[in-house]
Formats: C-alpha cells, structure tokens, sequence
C-alpha cells in the first residue's frame, strides 16, 4: 500500500484525488490519499501532490498550521 499524502491548499484537490484513484486502479495498486491539511498530518508518506496553484496563496494557506515548513522538511529529506 502506497500512501500518498495531497496537500489540500489550492487548486483543483479533489480533481487531483480522482486521477490518483484512477491511475492506481489501472495501475492494480492499493493507496491511500492523506488530505494534508496541517503539519501532524504529513507523517509516513511515499509521495507527496502539491496541487497547481498560485505560489504565494500557496505558501500563506500552508503557514497557518505549520504545513508549509513541515512540507519542505518532508521534500528535503
């Protein structure tokens, strides 16, 4: 099982949610899709979507729970 972890900041979500549970159901692959809403919420993941989306909307959204520093930390490693 494949977690994947969809920051829910801007964009088009669920749209993006649709297309992973499509993708892994052609693909004969077990997910879960993790709405990443805050920093608690990006723990034991194998990939992160970050939704399209005007950058500074972005980086102002995600700062409120501390998503946005925990998003980085999480793509650095």
């Amino acid at each position: 099982m494949l977690t994947i972890g969809l920051a829910m900041l801007q964009g088009a979500r669920h749209e993006h949610a649709e297309a992973l549970r499509g993708a892994a159901t052609e693909l004969g692959l077990e997910i879960d899709i993790r709405e990443l809403r805050k920093s608690e919420d990006v723990v034991d993941l194998n990939a992160i979507i970050l939704p399209g989306g005007e950058s500074t909307s972005m980086t102002i959204a995600s700062k409120s729970e501390e998503l946005h520093t925990t998003l980085w930390d999480f793509i650095k490693e």
